[in-house]
C-alpha cells in the first residue's frame, strides 16, 4: 500500500492536478502524504485537488508549498 507520494519539482500542470485528484479520491486510497511543492498548478487543478481532499478521509498532508497557483477573476 502506498502511503505518500512525492511529485515535488516535476512541473505538474492542471492535467496531472485533475488525475491526481481522481486518485486521490478514490474509497480505497490509502495516501496520507501528498507532496506537490513547486509546481504550476492553476485554480482548475486546485479545486481538483481541493474537491479530492474533502472527500477522501486518510490524507492528512497536502503540500503545496511553492506552487504557482494562479486564480483568475473569470475562471
Amino acid at each position: 500500500t502506498i502511503t505518500a507520494l512525492s511529485y515535488k519539482s516535476t512541473r505538474m500542470g492542471d492535467l496531472g492536478a485533475e488525475a491526481l485528484a481522481r486518485v486521490l479520491a478514490a474509497p480505497t486510497c490509502a495516501v496520507l502524504i501528498c507532496d506537490l511543492r513547486d509546481n504550476a498548478i492553476s485554480a482548475k487543478g486546485a479545486r481538483a485537488l481541493a474537491r479530492a481532499v474533502a472527500s477522501n478521509k486518510q490524507l492528512t498532508t497536502l503540500d503545496l508549498g511553492y506552487a504557482i497557483i494562479a486564480f483568475h477573476l473569470y475562471e
